[in-house]
């Protein structure tokens, strides 16, 4: 943004900002810039147009938009290969905005490429969640889900179609989300978690796990917080109206804190709503635009941990879901010293 008040130039960006004299050769100076004429190349035309004294100026100039992060470096290194560089090219664009403390835009992609996330449930949450992170960069998932494609999937589930109906879901995502980014690796886990320990075996060498399972109800979100403090990997829980918490083990609140803020001290409730359901064969009704929006919140979280780019909003908070989907409504979650897994018992 920039500001003329007569005398001075301001120039404000990403909430620094910097005083220049205003002169014809500052002028110069910032629409060359905004051209994207290097710095190098400028100084060589500023001393070829004008004076020794008008170069001079172009150095200070230059100095000062350095100074606030206004100046684009061109020559950072980076490993990736072209194909990646102009598929992600969008991507690092976006991220040289948010380059500082934690790395340049090259080093924040290469950590979501060198992840391997567990995904827990790839149904309708979980498919868009799968296309989402393989859109994004990351280059190893580890799907894990032992269910089968149905046709009343397809009103919300991404990666599907008729001709994968009957197919096994991790296998039908496998399938489509190689075709989409061939050097993605995918490993798929047709099986069901039946307690942390699972969760801990299929979390191995992970750098994060997603869970969106929803069955056993309420119980599974507990053994993937178990698991998780198990293996000392962090956990982003999904699903059912709403995102977070985000769990990292030793540091923050889980899912067990979550339930445990919901029922009353000695009260049957947290039991009673594990219960298997009167109507066993009744599902929930879904719409797709619910899971497309939640998984864009969890596919941000999941970004801003993996990158380094900020600090995720649903550490110990969780994102509670309106009429009007994800409204901004967090909610503050600390540790719960009634929780089943932070408290050991």
């Amino acid at each position: 943004m920039k500001f003329i008040d007569g005398e001075n130039i301001k120039l404000i960006m990403r909430n620094r900002g910097v005083v220049i004299p205003d002169s014809p050769a500052n002028r110069w100076v910032i629409s060359q810039l905004s051209e994207g004429v290097s710095p190098e190349t400028l100084r060589k035309e500023a001393k070829q147009r004008n004076t020794e004294a008008e170069a001079l100026d172009t150095d200070g100039m230059v100095s000062a938009l350095g100074s606030i992060g206004a100046l684009e470096q061109t020559d950072v290194p980076h490993d990736f290969s072209p194909i990646d560089l102009e598929r992600n090219s969008r991507t690092i664009e976006f991220l040289s905005a948010e380059e500082g403390g934690d790395g340049n835009r090259f080093e924040m992609q290469a950590r979501v490429r060198d992840a391997r996330i567990l995904l827990i449930g790839t149904g309708g949450l979980g498919s868009w969640i799968a296309y989402g992170l393989a859109a994004m960069g990351v280059g190893s998932l580890r799907l894990c889900d032992p269910d089968t494609v149905t046709l009343s999937n397809l009103n919300r589930s991404i990666l599907y179609d008729e001709a994968t109906v009957g197919s096994r879901k991790a296998e039908a995502a496998r399938d489509r989300l190689q075709a989409f980014s061939p050097r993605l690796d995918v490993d798929c886990r047709i099986e069901y978690v039946n307690g942390p320990e699972d969760v801990a075996r299929l979390a191995d060498d992970c750098d994060l796990i997603i869970n969106v399972a929803d069955q056993p109800h309420r119980v599974i979100r507990r053994w993937v917080a178990e698991g998780a403090l198990q293996c000392g990997i962090p956990v982003l829980e999904a699903g059912g109206g709403r995102i977070g918490p985000f769990f990292f083990p030793g540091q923050s609140s889980c899912a067990g804190c979550l339930q445990a803020s919901q029922a009353e001290p000695g009260s049957p409730r947290d039991v009673l709503v594990e219960q298997e359901p009167v109507f066993a064969e009744r599902s929930a009704g879904s719409l797709a635009a619910f899971p497309a929006s939640e998984a864009g919140v969890v596919l941000l979280e999941a970004y801003r941990f993996l990158s380094g780019m900020a600090e995720p909003q649903t550490k110990n908070a969780y994102l509670a879901e309106g009429k009007s989907l994800f409204d901004g409504k967090r909610i503050e979650l600390p540790v719960h010293p009634a929780c089943r897994v932070c408290s050991g018992r």
